[in-house]
């Protein structure tokens, strides 16, 4: 009894107005299943859909399960009809492009459309077993119904690249190295249908008797000599080069032993070879000590080398205003800390995703070439991107600057300078072993080619795929010819089957042409990357920052010498150079009090102190004034609650010494440790200056401009009387 089921819905044919059902078989191909709704209206209803599957049971067991691809009608004068086409699993092969895993950059694998048959994710050369059941793989895993049955060959083949190929041309590209394979569906199996890859010498056998006149109808056989061949030459064609130089390498494999190719009818193919590109590597590195021991004092520089490597980091190694540097503790960490030594990026990882730590090891700066992935790799070579904290004190240009903290970013290694250098093999592809011995032996056996007609009541499947056929009382040879079933047509109303059986027809000797012409270089079914024609690895997008990371050699210093202080826009240039011994703040002698200005007093900051106290808001500023030669000295912070006197006179007439004491501000906000003297400042020039004295409370008030000559002495008055000149 004939069934089928329909989203779950199961009938006879009968019941679903079905007839004329018609199936083929084929090996390599798509299967397919025709039949017809008789009577149905051209113009209706279809009770099936494209992309709709249906599967028909013989006996309750399945007999073909496909996908509907069409549903012609057909309107003949009072004939009408419907008629369904129905796909079998292979056009899924068909329709799916096969894809394979790369390695993409920054490492992770993502599927491509240009494939390497033959060779696994990994890079290695694979079976042609191995590569159908890869292809196998990934249809299945793409939702295609089928499952994966026997798969017999289990030869050596060439790596063959192919760009955008579907699943069905892949596995026929392989098998063309298996021309005594034949692959069909078993229809038999839930919940979906089995595909087998199978040797002729595995299959059963279907046998027929000529001389019975009940099953065979007709038969047409054609012994297929020209399929045998007297040998079968190989030559592989290695193409590489070694620093650049090309090179070719010939390696032959033929069999039987002792042919040379040259025999008539022999089968020579030619396929080229991608073989090892051999390159050396250099890489030039110059280095420098690196002075920078977190145990060692180095104001204890006997050879004076610290001191001479931090003086050229600094850029003061002949900076004749620059003496006196010595070194001091970093604040804040243990004693004896003159250097401190950090990453340059502190959450730096590796390429594996782990934090590196800082390696205090590293002898070494690097001053020019890279430490490249390979060096480290390959050669273990450290290298780390590391910034040094360092506080030295100094004198300039007669000024002493204490405490100053800078830091100087460089790349730290234990390379040493030398050429570096490392032979890289970019591996060819491997060279195929007894392949020719396999394809030979596949010819050997003297193939029959034919069509044979059976006839019974009903078609009853009494020839299958899988299977070889044989014929009893004829010629001889016909009974083990063992020919393989390449299609088989059933008519099942009509009870007709009609087997073709022999070589696949890329056996025929044009197609066995047009497999060499395939395999030559240039050919854009072969192997090729683009520009050279020739094999890639699957783990080429590897990118080199995968295995290490790069080290060049930058380098970053925040040391500076202070720049000559610029014109004040107030009267009174404040610039911190403590030197430990309290807090010293410079008055600018070309602004301020000896040079004639109405520009307002503004805001001046002190700092620098050796320890801050609180002092209230509103805390007067005195500047004492002692003019001698024009020397001026100031004086303390007060705290004094009243104003003191702002000129006062100390020394007598004529003697050049006059003290003032000018209040030139109050405090905002702020701490101030008290107590703390001002610079000291020193014109010792003997001609005329110009003397302003302001009152600088709340006011740019001018007091006082007089022109001081050498000898003279000037007296300042109170506020608002009028100066004179001392006789």
């Amino acid at each position: 009894m004939w069934t089928l089921v329909y989203n779950g819905t199961e009938k006879t044919f009968a019941d679903w107005g079905l007839a004329n059902l018609k199936r083929t078989l084929r090996s390599q191909k798509e299967d397919d299943v025709t039949f017809e709704q008789s009577g149905a209206p051209y113009d209706g209803t279809p009770l099936f859909f494209y992309g709709d599957t249906v599967t028909i049971r013989r006996a309750g067991v399945n007999w073909f399960v496909g996908r509907v691809l069409k549903t012609p009608r057909t309107g003949r004068g009072q004939d009408e009809n419907l008629s369904y086409s129905l796909a079998g699993p292979w056009w899924y092969l068909d329709d799916l492009v096969y894809q394979q895993n790369w390695v993409v950059y920054g490492g992770g694998m993502k599927f491509k459309s240009r494939v390497i048959l033959g060779q696994d994710e990994d890079g290695n050369s694979i079976t042609s077993g191995q590569a159908i059941g890869d292809i196998l793989d990934f249809a299945i895993s793409a939702g295609r119904p089928f499952l994966k049955g026997m798969i017999d060959p289990s030869a050596n083949i060439p790596q063959d690249e192919c760009k955008d190929i579907t699943c069905g041309d892949a596995l026929r590209k392989i098998l063309r190295w298996h021309p005594d394979c034949v692959a069909w569906f078993d229809y038999t199996t839930v919940p979906y249908p089995t595909l087998h890859i199978r040797k002729t010498a595995d299959l059963s056998s279907a046998s027929f008797d000529l001389s019975a006149g009940d099953v065979v109808s007709s038969l047409e056989i054609n012994p297929r000599d020209d399929l045998r061949r007297p040998c079968v030459l190989i030559r592989y064609e290695q193409s590489g080069s070694t620093d650049g130089n090309p090179w070719v390498n010939i390696v032959d494999d033929v069999y039987p032993p002792g042919s040379t190719g040259q025999e008539i009818g022999a089968l020579h193919v030619t396929i080229p070879l991608h073989g090892a590109d051999v390159n050396t590597l250099y890489q030039k590195i110059r280095v420098r000590p690196l002075k920078a021991s977190v145990v060692n004092d180095p104001n204890n520089d006997s050879d004076g080398s610290i001191h001479s490597y931090w003086e050229s980091v600094m850029g003061i190694a002949d900076n004749s205003k620059v003496s006196n540097v010595t070194f001091e503790e970093i604040p804040g960490e243990a004693g004896g800390t003159y250097f401190k030594r950090v990453l340059t990026q502190p959450d730096a990882t590796d390429v594996n995703g782990f934090p590196i730590t800082i390696d205090t090891t590293l002898s070494n700066e690097l001053m020019e070439g890279s430490i490249t992935d390979w060096m480290q790799t390959d050669l273990a070579v450290k290298a780390q991107h590391q910034t040094i904290s360092v506080c030295i004190s100094y004198t300039y240009n007669g000024q002493r600057f204490t405490s100053q903290p800078f830091s100087y970013s460089l790349t730290a290694t234990d390379a040493g300078t030398q050429t570096y250098s490392k032979t890289t093999v970019r591996g060819g592809e491997p060279i195929p072993t007894g392949l020719a011995q396999s394809y030979y032996e596949s010819l050997q056996t003297l193939q029959f080619e034919g069509v044979v007609t059976l006839t019974e009541g009903e078609a009853s499947g009494v020839v299958k795929m899988g299977q070889v056929v044989n014929f009893t009382n004829g010629i001889s040879a016909w009974s083990t010819m063992n020919a393989l079933v390449q299609q088989v047509s059933e008519e099942i109303d009509l009870g007709t089957t009609v087997v073709h059986f022999g070589p696949a027809k890329h056996l025929d000797p044009q197609q066995l042409v047009a497999m060499e012409r395939a395999l030559l270089p240039g050919h854009s079914g072969r192997v090729g990357d683009g520009a050279n024609g020739r094999a890639l690895s699957r783990t080429s997008g590897k990118p080199a920052g995968l295995v290490g990371l790069s080290y060049s050699h930058p380098h970053a210093n925040s040391f500076a010498l202070p720049k000559t202080p610029p014109v004040a826009s107030g009267p009174f240039s404040l610039m911190d150079a403590s030197d430990g011994s309290g807090c010293k703040v410079k008055v600018n002698l070309y602004s301020s009090l000896f040079k004639d200005t109405d520009q307002a007093t503004g805001r001046l900051t002190i700092s620098g102190l050796d320890a801050a106290i609180s002092v209230a808001a509103g805390t007067q500023i005195i500047l004492q004034i002692t003019v001698a030669n024009l020397v001026a000295t100031a004086a303390t912070i007060t705290t004094t609650d009243t104003l003191p006197d702002l000129f006062q006179f100390n020394g007598t007439n004529h003697d050049q010494l006059y003290q003032i004491n000018l209040c030139i501000g109050y405090v905002e906000a702020a701490d101030y440790s008290a107590n703390q003297v001002f610079a000291t400042i020193t014109d010792t020039s003997s001609s005329p200056t110009t003397l302003t004295v302001m009152q600088c409370v709340t006011t740019n008030l001018i007091l006082e401009n007089r022109t001081v000559n050498p000898g003279y002495a000037v007296l300042c008055p109170m506020p608002y009387h009028g100066p004179f000149i001392a006789p």
